[in-house]
């Protein structure tokens, strides 16, 4: 086989692996994706949309929440009077402390 006749050979091959590479690089592009560039607010950011500037939003009256309800000092930080708790509302054990160590490690 001539020098000249192998020469199409590796360029197809060449294009059969690139092609496809060049597809999956494009695919998984920020920039190519729509959900990264759609119009959203993030947690804490301000919204001129809700009249109290926030674009965070309470759960509506009567929602039923997914799960054992809990201590509403626990899942907000904040007391029967709207203040934050002065103290951790759990005691703080070496098992909690442990606990809270196997989760922030994963």
């Amino acid at each position: 086989m001539s020098r000249a006749s192998s020469r199409p050979l590796r360029l197809a091959a060449l294009a059969s692996v690139a092609g496809p590479a060049a597809a999956l690089l494009l695919a998984g592009c920020p920039a190519l994706d729509p959900m990264q560039r759609q119009a959203k607010y993030k947690a804490y950011q301000q919204s001129e949309f809700h009249p109290d500037g926030l674009a965070m939003r309470a759960p509506p009256a009567g929602t039923v929440p997914h799960g054992p309800p809990g201590d509403p000092a626990l899942r907000t930080g904040r007391g029967p009077d709207g203040k934050p708790v002065a103290l951790a509302p759990l005691p703080v054990t070496p098992q909690l402390l442990q606990v809270g160590r196997k989760r922030f490690d994963i």
